[in-house]
């Protein structure tokens, strides 16, 4: 499983290197999100205060109206967990990070100034680094979550927005991690830089 997502990542940066040689061929957007909160599903034994973005992105206009391109995404937030019990409290930060095939659909209202919608799908990995524990000693199988745990996973991220005179671009997009155990899916803003 870990092979095939390695392939297809591999084989979408290249593929969006390759096209992005040609002179014109294609625009670069690099930019930085925030996420000031999450959709919950499964459980509320997180606590995930925020979630700082970062990400890169190549996209070549089909016309007017579509893009496809290629996406390398980046979030990090720091995390508490506990158990509804009170047998065990922990800290740590998680690290997250997507390579995501991508599509927009753009509306043009005038020249400089368009929306956007669109989707992005990809493999993932989140990196959870536990650095301190506090365990209840007399609750027996509860084992330390202190050290790195990998997840890799499926990632599906629909995003709306907005550019401005062909350049500053304002977006909101859902991380809809599919292989979480107790998915957290972040509705992140973002502002990008396209040129």
């Amino acid at each position: 499983m870990k092979r095939f997502f390695f392939t297809i990542a591999f084989i979408a940066l290249g593929t969006g290197v390759l096209l992005g040689q040609g002179k014109g061929s294609g625009h670069f957007e690099i930019g930085a999100g925030y996420a000031p909160f999450f959709l919950v599903s499964v459980d509320d034994s997180f606590d995930l205060s925020y979630k700082a973005d970062v990400y890169c992105e190549w996209r070549n206009k089909l016309g007017r109206v579509f893009d496809w391109g290629v996406k390398a995404d980046l979030k990090y937030n720091p995390i508490t967990g506990y158990n509804g019990s009170d047998v065990f409290s922990y800290s740590g930060n998680q690290y997250y990070g997507a390579i995501l095939a991508i599509t927009d659909v753009n509306v043009h209202i005038i020249d400089r100034y368009g929306l956007f919608a669109g989707i992005g799908i990809g493999p993932g990995l989140v990196l959870t680094d536990i650095t301190e524990a506090n365990m209840d000693k007399a609750k027996a199988g509860v084992p330390s979550p202190v050290g790195l745990q990998s997840e890799f996973l499926v990632v599906v991220s629909p995003r709306i927005g907005m550019e401005l005179f062909s350049h500053l671009r304002f977006s909101a997009s859902v991380d809809i991690a599919t292989a979480m155990e107790s998915t957290r899916w972040p509705v992140c803003f973002n502002v990008g830089l396209t040129f």
